[in-house]
């Protein structure tokens, strides 16, 4: 009698064990990995254009909103470096026709010049 009972234990253990491996393996786990990256900047609200000419640009003094893009183009025949007076943004040489393009994300005073002629002076504000 013992060795029926020994079978009996021996068969409700293994069937409570392939119950429990069988519910585990019909669960469904999602072993995707998810990566999340940047999409694309958005595009600005507006652009607008300042125009260096005759050694100056125009206009000097610019108001914008914020998510706005400022666009330079030298119309001068000298090549010139716009740089904002705090180092928030820096252009290569500009030649004749060339353009530089800055979107300004966060609002303040954002005063510039030309690296070359410093005389050349100008200034956004970002609302």
């Amino acid at each position: 009698m013992s060795i029926i009972i020994w079978i009996i234990i021996v068969a409700a253990v293994a069937s409570g064990i392939y119950y429990v491996y069988s519910a585990f393996l019909k669960r469904k786990v999602s072993s995707k990995k998810v990566s999340v990256e940047p999409g694309p900047k958005p595009s600005p609200i507006t652009v607008t254009k300042v125009v260096i000419g005759g050694f100056s640009f125009q206009p000097r003094e610019l108001s914008i909103v914020r998510g706005s893009a400022v666009r330079w183009i030298n119309n001068d025949a000298t090549a010139h470096v716009i740089v904002d007076d705090a180092g928030a943004f820096k252009s290569d040489s500009l030649p004749q026709g060339g353009t530089f393009e800055v979107v300004f994300d966060s609002s303040g005073e954002f005063s510039y010049h030309c690296a070359i002629h410093p005389s050349m002076t100008g200034k956004i504000v970002v609302e």
